[in-house]
């Protein structure tokens, strides 16, 4: 696709504007990619709309065209809304003074399902999913993880993933000197079956792997969705030690040794189904549908409630 200014004419006039992720990855031209959506919010701002941006990935520090694009926004936005504090601490770094903030975590829209236990003879059932951008953190995290799980358990590691991310996660497998006890599945992610698909796939897994890097500033104040799923399915999420994560720490095994935490998650995978079970209603409480519904009710009334700004 080519963007025209041309098509900018095609806008109506809203009164809100919400921009939800905005990333020229895939893109033929990133620069004209940022630039088309900027004239797109000046256009809007001109006519008397308001700009509400979701700010979700810390992209704004970036030297590209989408960190380009999101200082932008921020600036130009008479509202942020971000599923974290912390991600809304670093937006403030450029946006206007007197913009609205507002914290909505991720609904978990997965459905409830009853911890799927681990028996003696059972091949572990690993689920990784998620975007492209996530594979760079198996890189480091998976060799560890299957040369050091136990010996005596089979396992069957899924990976769900876009086609092109499979590819790579391919490369990742052929460097890696795996032992025989370890099968894999890598499964095309398919936007049209969603949520049934990683609904199915997280209700076969026993165990959910979810490394990350907490040090890595895109990924800084990231929301608690894949973390959430995994506890809503009746998994035992593994996690890097991410600051959103860590609410969850109760009713997941977050922490830098993630070959460490699996193996704790395949010996003791009993003791912590039991234990999870009984608390993962009071923490998964805040990501509830309906707790989502009732702050983006309130954000839009305070949104509404705004003076048009310059």
């Amino acid at each position: 696709k080519t963007f025209q200014l041309r098509d900018i004419g095609e806008l109506n006039n809203p009164d809100i504007c919400f921009i939800s992720k905005l990333r020229s990855y895939g893109t033929k031209n990133p620069d004209e990619y940022a630039m088309f959506h900027q004239s797109c919010v000046l256009n809007l701002k001109r006519k008397g709309t308001k700009i509400a941006t979701l700010y979700s990935d810390h992209l704004a520090p970036e030297d590209s065209p989408d960190g380009e694009l999101y200082r932008n926004l921020l600036f130009l936005s008479d509202a942020i809304i971000s599923p974290s504090s912390i991600l809304i601490g670093h937006a403030k770094q450029w946006s206007r003074q007197n913009t609205l903030t507002a914290i909505i975590k991720d609904p978990c829209l997965i459905p409830k399902q009853p911890f799927n236990r681990l028996s003696l003879n059972d091949a572990c059932k690993v689920l990784w999913f998620g975007s492209n951008s996530n594979i760079k953190y198996l890189r480091s995290t998976l060799s560890p993880l299957l040369m050091n799980s136990p010996g005596e358990r089979r396992f069957q590691f899924t990976f769900l993933a876009a086609a092109d991310g499979l590819t790579e996660i391919k490369t990742i497998l052929s460097k890696i000197n795996i032992s025989s006890n370890w099968g894999f599945r890598l499964i095309k992610w398919k936007h049209n079956e969603q949520p049934k698909q990683l609904t199915d796939e997280l209700g076969e897994a026993h165990i959910t792997f979810i490394p990350s890097d907490p040090f890595d500033p895109r990924k800084s104040g990231v929301s608690h969705n894949r973390l959430t799923d995994s506890i809503q399915s009746g998994c035992i999420a593994v996690a890097s030690p991410m600051d959103s994560y860590r609410e969850l720490s109760k009713v997941s095994l977050i922490g830098d040794n993630l070959s460490q935490l699996f193996n704790k998650a395949v010996t003791e995978h009993g003791r912590l189904c039991k234990k999870y079970n009984s608390l993962r209603a009071a923490y998964l409480q805040p990501f509830q549908p309906e707790n989502n519904q009732e702050n983006w009710a309130r954000a839009i009334k305070s949104i509404c409630s705004i003076e048009h700004s310059f």
